[in-house]
């Protein structure tokens, strides 16, 4: 009996931490409240619950008491790009499943102790603020950057063991959940989440797909729409019905685990970005089934309000952004374009988009009934009204327009 009253109080008072929390995302209650609760669920001595890019100037401590103002400020200046429990989160991010929730670890899972109690961030700040066991987790926030929780005892004090972890487990996730509305409704850093500039990715006539670090679709332009619909290489999927997220995913596991490695370097570490082949699926014989070629990049600032960008950086923590082409196809513009932008005939334009799918003069000449001195006459007046000096450079201006 004694030991089922102890789990009721556990479970009453974990319920009570997490109720205190969506009252402190919507203004009706206090993130004091949320970090005392968190601190006695698991026996902590201090902890700390805080949103925002310390890289990029914005940060927001939610949660920091037995941790002064000075320590806190010192901390997002100086040693949180010293911490090594946040590289060791950010690892554990990076092999987390596409569209799921990096996992709560302890202290042995991130670090060695003996490193860990000789380096400058336990000897020169921790040490002082008896920050050396741990237990918690780092979740994303797109672009407002990520939302840490640590829960710490001191040397010498009992470390946390899964007991302590399954009590985080259950109540991060909701907390997770209670700081994005405490964004959306503008209580936050930044409030709601950015507008992109979808008009000009609308516009790039090559499948453009920002997500998050989760691969979370923020926005896909019609290009990528039109791709991902038609390819065994790539797919936009949902785990759940609607509004569960839309999801960006390579159709082959072992691709789909490589792009969201990429993607999450990119959003969470700030990586350069960098390419991969997604090669089709079932049905590979399909002339219409190609291959991909995806590059994944940081997402260029100049397609957000500023106040999201890295200083000296110009990208957008959090997010990147990924292009993605066929493979072993050329790209045929809409002939209408060409009537309208070189001017060119209707008959010359069909030749430029045949010329532009790969076909070659002869073989254009025998489908239109003609000699090919007639075509190859036609051709000099396209790349005269084109700006093009020869074939090649055609192709690449034509590579350039929406496809018809």
């Amino acid at each position: 009996m004694e030991v089922c009253t102890r789990v009721d109080r556990l479970d009453a008072a974990i319920r009570q931490v997490i109720e205190s929390a969506y009252d402190a995302a919507t203004g009706g209650g206090s993130w004091n409240e949320v970090g005392t609760g968190l601190k006695r669920v698991v026996g902590a001595q201090t902890a700390s619950l805080w949103v925002g890019n310390p890289a990029a100037g914005r940060v927001e401590m939610l949660y920091t008491e037995s941790i002064s103002e000075e320590a806190s400020a010192a901390y997002a200046s100086h040693f949180y790009a010293k911490d090594p429990w946040v590289e060791g989160f950010t690892k554990i991010a990076a092999n987390t499943a596409p569209g799921a929730l990096p996992g709560v670890a302890l202290t042995p899972e991130l670090l060695s102790e003996s490193a860990y109690r000789h380096g400058e961030f336990y000897t020169d700040f921790a040490r002082h603020l008896g920050l050396y066991h741990i237990v918690g987790g780092v979740y994303p926030l797109g672009a407002a950057g990520v939302m840490p929780l640590g829960l710490h005892r001191p040397e010498g004090a009992e470390p946390f063991g899964e007991a302590e972890r399954r009590i985080v487990e259950t109540i991060l996730p909701h907390l997770h959940h209670a700081v994005r509305i405490k964004l959306r409704l503008g209580g936050g850093i930044a409030g709601t989440e950015p507008a992109l500039g979808a008009a000009a990715l609308d516009a790039f006539p090559a499948a453009a797909i920002v997500v998050d670090a989760g691969m979370r679709i923020v926005h896909a332009n019609l290009a990528a729409e039109q791709l991902t619909s038609a390819s065994t290489a790539l797919r936009m999927t949902r785990r759940g019905p609607p509004p569960s997220p839309m999801l960006l995913e390579a159709c082959r596991r072992s691709d789909a685990i490589r792009l969201s490695t990429l993607v999450r370097v990119v959003a969470l570490m700030g990586g350069p970005g960098s390419g991969m082949r997604l090669p089709a699926g079932p049905g590979a014989d399909d002339p219409t089934n190609a291959a991909l070629a995806v590059v994944v990049t940081p997402l260029p600032s100049r397609l957000l309000p500023q106040r999201w960008a890295a200083p000296d950086r110009g990208t957008v923590p959090g997010y990147a952004l990924i292009l993605a082409r066929e493979l072993g196809r050329r790209p045929q513009p809409a002939a209408e374009l060409l009537l309208n932008i070189f001017g060119l005939t209707q008959a010359e334009a069909d030749v430029a988009v045949a010329l532009a799918g790969g076909s070659t003069t002869e073989e254009v000449a025998r489908q239109r009934a003609v000699g090919p001195a007639t075509i190859r006459s036609q051709v000099r007046i396209i790349l005269e009204k084109a700006g093009a000096r020869n074939l090649r450079e055609l192709e690449s201006i034509l590579a350039s327009l929406p496809g018809g």
